[in-house]
């Protein structure tokens, strides 16, 4: 099997709805060159049979540990991971999708660039959103003084917006 693009790390622990519908936005990617780790952080409910039982795309791996929480379940899944770049991305959080290839695109365009981000919403319904990072990006995209924008509490990162070099 070639190295993908990306490897695409998502933990979870006993949500297989919310998995299953974040799992169908990453599926249907523009970008295609990529791996699913799913990291079932020792689900006690039917998230492991689910799993088994309704994915089926040969690009989706998973793997079980015993339950350490979701840092160890991130960790776990870079370990795991085979691309060139990684993404991080939530359970129950869903991408656009373009994501993929808009951050592709945007590292590849510029090889000292170690990660990037994309922006996001924050909802707590569907189709809702409750709260948006501030415009805090140049022309390019740039995050320009990272450090100011976040002590001004303009969030403009969230895990499942980052990809970064492997």
């Amino acid at each position: 099997m070639s190295r993908p693009a990306v490897s695409v790390v998502i933990p979870t622990y006993n949500a297989p709805d919310l998995l299953l519908e974040t799992l169908a936005s990453v599926l249907a990617q523009s970008f295609t060159d990529f791996e699913v780790i799913i990291i079932n952080d020792g689900s006690t409910d039917d998230t492991q049979v689910r799993l088994e039982r309704e994915v089926c795309d040969p690009r989706v791996r998973i793997v079980q540990q015993v339950n350490g929480g979701i840092g160890a379940a991130r960790n776990r899944g870079i370990d795991e991971s085979r691309g060139k770049y990684i993404a991080l991305l939530d359970h129950d959080d869903l991408w656009m999708q373009d994501k993929l290839r808009c951050q592709v695109d945007f590292m590849q365009g510029r090889p000292s660039c170690v990660a990037c981000s994309v922006p996001y919403a924050y909802s707590t319904s569907p189709q809702t959103p409750v709260v948006r990072p501030e415009d805090c990006v140049n022309g390019e995209g740039i995050v320009v003084r990272p450090v100011r924008q976040l002590s001004e509490s303009r969030y403009f990162r969230s895990p499942s917006a980052l990809l970064f070099d492997h």
